[in-house]
């Protein structure tokens, strides 16, 4: 009974330290895809605008 609970133990506390790193750096990810897509957006929204005022001389 003593090994199934220290077993039991030790796989709750590798996956947490599995869990813990991927967690941060999913959220890392997310951040960095969050910042690059608004800077891209900007970039194209002033292209576009470019564009349009070129357009319409």
């Amino acid at each position: 009974m003593q090994l199934a609970t220290m077993s039991s133990g030790l796989q709750r506390r590798l996956l947490l330290l599995l869990l813990v790193p991927l967690s941060l750096l999913a959220g890392l990810n997310a951040w960095f895809d969050y910042r690059f897509a608004d800077a891209a957006a900007l970039q194209q929204d002033r292209h576009l605008l470019t564009r349009v005022r070129q357009f319409k001389a």
